[in-house]
Order: structure tokens, then C-alpha cells, then sequence
């Protein structure tokens, strides 16, 4: 179907079909992380003798481990 040559009862029956899907996937509460070059946990333990003064305290209150990038909206405890 082309949307712009779609009659308006289609656009409607095509609406309630993706607002359909997408309940369907709020509903399945996926937790998925799509970063890309994310390091594993295993991996940033490689560094872990250069962390000095951290002395291996690099988890935020939430438990986002800080040695990556803080997580999206960066480190709460920084911004407060």
C-alpha cells in the first residue's frame, strides 16, 4: 500500500494494525540493548588494574557499570 494514494478507511484499519503490533511488543516488557562496541563485563575487567583511586568502585547506585560510557543519559550521582 502507497499512503499517499491509501483511502482514509485503510489508513485507519493500517493504524489499528501497527498500533496492535506495537502493544504487542510493549507487552512482551523487552529489556533489549542495541548498543553498538559495547564491551563485555569480561572485557573492561581487563583494565581493572589501571583503575587507581577507584579501587574497583566503578557501579553506579543503579548498577550501570561506569567503565562504559556511563549508560545513556550518563552517571545520575555526577548530575546531582
Amino acid at each position: 500500500m502507497y499512503i499517499d494514494q491509501a483511502s482514509a478507511q485503510e489508513l485507519q484499519a493500517q493504524l489499528a494494525e501497527l498500533e496492535n503490533q506495537y502493544a504487542g511488543f510493549k507487552a512482551a516488557k523487552l529489556n533489549l540493548d542495541l548498543t553498538r562496541g559495547k564491551p563485555s563485563a569480561a572485557q573492561l575487567d581487563l583494565s581493572d588494574g589501571l583503575d587507581g583511586i577507584l579501587s574497583g568502585a566503578y557501579k553506579a547506585e543503579d548498577g550501570t557499570d561506569c567503565r562504559n560510557y556511563g549508560g545513556l543519559d550518563g552517571i545520575a550521582e555526577a548530575k546531582a
